[in-house]
């Protein structure tokens, strides 16, 4: 009596992320996107797992090496990112998927195997940021199952073969056709060897993850939902025939699952080729009279593929990058933020980047150039130099915002004592101080008054572009 088959199983998605993702989009939030909200094209950087969606500050670029193409949308609030239509997205995602496959345009170009959606908010002033990816693959009448299993213990000519052609190929998903157990093989696209797709010597190459052997990465679904598709038309042309019912589980193919880096070295028994039967994409019986069953597949089919969380529940998750930037780093973001949001909503023409290279002079330490200078600041300026003669009264902290008791005691200079707050107070800014006698306006000036000589006074010979007298 034989065994029932087994039902091939998939690995959900997984989305990995380098801090220099979360630091690319933190800058373009801030320089470039603004409040809005529109869709981002990003790629997928992971060629070495069919299950992993790697994402890096290089993500952000086209680069001809990538995996897969999708979309960020970044949300200005957490209550929108919670508002966020899921189903109708996958749903959208996953009929940009059906398309592909029925025009064969995925057969030229595997990575449309692998689209996606990240969706994200991000906190800028705790630099947090709240995502969820969803690949989107169809569900199906009937799964695959499992028709034989082989390990590659005993082939390892042809695995040494297959991994030093995955470090080449560009698209993740590619065919060997050769007799695993022998040596002869020859690397083909996916369009290259089409027509030759259900030879029992044509493997299908999937790089994933996973460790159970009856288990495939998750883009390894939509593949054999592209050759069940294709799976009642003859093997030299990719016209879909209309009115011929779904064979699917009468072909088999032959998939060799690719474990691990491209760069590690490999365990042989960590690899295996798997024939699979392939899946049943609609019930028959169901189909409307007059309708043929590609039409009705497109309208009626679902999609699964959001990413779970640590619990292994479909739920966002949370990047929490603060502990890789040191406090300074941090407070220099926050106060560019509020500079933004001020600019965002209510000066769209505020230079901001024009304010923070100005170079300031305040004439005065005292009650109006300290109060000047905290306004100065929080408005971007990050370069400000005082230039005062008098010392700190015990009468001046209580008006004096940049001056404590402690200063009064020591009987600091303004000049330095307000430039040393200022640097307590915000340190990314960069103060300086001139000890160096202001005559008040209309009074003349003598050259004796000044408190530390006339080398002092070398220091600010520089050109400032604001002079304010305090």
């Amino acid at each position: 009596m034989s065994s029932a088959p087994i039902t091939l199983q998939f690995f959900p998605p997984q989305s990995s992320f380098d801090p220099s993702f979360w630091e690319e989009l933190y800058e373009r939030k801030l320089n470039k996107y603004g409040l809005s909200d529109e869709d981002i094209p990003i790629f997928n950087a992971s060629k070495g797992s069919s299950s992993g969606y790697s994402f890096d500050r290089d993500s952000f670029t086209i680069q001809p090496s990538y995996a897969g193409r999708g979309v960020l949308r970044n949300f200005n609030t957490i209550e929108d990112f919670g508002r966020c239509d899921k189903k109708a997205l996958i749903a959208t995602l996953g009929q940009t998927l059906i398309d592909s496959l029925i025009s064969g345009a995925a057969i030229s170009d595997p990575s449309l195997l692998r689209v996606f959606s990240l969706l994200s908010f991000a906190d800028l002033k705790a630099y947090k940021f709240v995502f969820w990816l969803v690949a989107p693959v169809p569900t199906f009448v009937r799964p695959p199952t499992i028709v034989s299993h082989s390990s590659m213990s005993a082939n390892t000519n042809a695995l040494q073969y297959v991994v030093s052609a995955a470090t080449t190929v560009e698209n993740s998903i590619f065919c060997v056709r050769g007799d695993i157990t022998g040596y002869d093989f020859e690397t083909l696209s996916i369009a290259e060897a089409w027509k030759s797709r259900y030879d029992h010597d044509m493997h299908f190459v999937v790089p994933d993850s996973c460790t159970n052997d009856a288990v495939l990465g998750w883009e390894t679904r939509n593949l054999i939902a592209l050759l069940a598709l294709y799976s009642t038309t003859s093997g030299d042309t990719l016209t879909i025939s209309r009115g011929a019912s779904p064979s699917a589980a009468q072909k088999h193919i032959s998939v060799f699952a690719l474990r691990g880096s491209h760069s590690s070295s490999f365990s042989a028994s960590r690899h295996f080729i798997i024939e699979v039967s392939l899946a049943q994409l609609v019930d028959m019986h169901k189909i409307p009279e007059g309708l043929d069953w590609i039409s009705h597949w497109r309208s009626q089919c679902s999609f699964v593929g959001w990413e779970q969380n640590e619990r292994g529940k479909p739920a966002p998750r949370q990047a929490d990058v603060s502990a890789l930037l040191d406090s300074t780093a941090l407070m220099k973001q926050a106060v560019d933020l509020n500079l933004r949001l001020m600019k965002w909503r209510l000066w769209p023409s505020l230079n901001t980047l024009a304010l923070s290279t100005q170079r300031v002079l305040l004439l005065g330490a005292g009650t109006l150039g300290c109060s000047v200078a905290r306004n100065l600041i929080g408005w971007g300026v990050r370069r400000i130099t005082f230039v005062d003669s008098g010392v700190v009264s015990y009468s001046n902290p209580v008006r004096q915002s940049l001056f404590e008791f402690d200063d009064a005691q020591q009987r600091r200079f303004k000049a330095v004592a307000a430039a040393d707050r200022l640097c307590k107070i915000f340190p990314a800014i960069e103060a300086r101080s001139e000890v160096l006698s202001i005559p008040m306006p209309g009074h003349p000036f003598n050259d004796s008054s000044s408190s530390s000589g006339s080398t002092e006074s070398k220091g600010i010979r520089t050109v400032f572009i604001l002079i304010s007298i305090l």
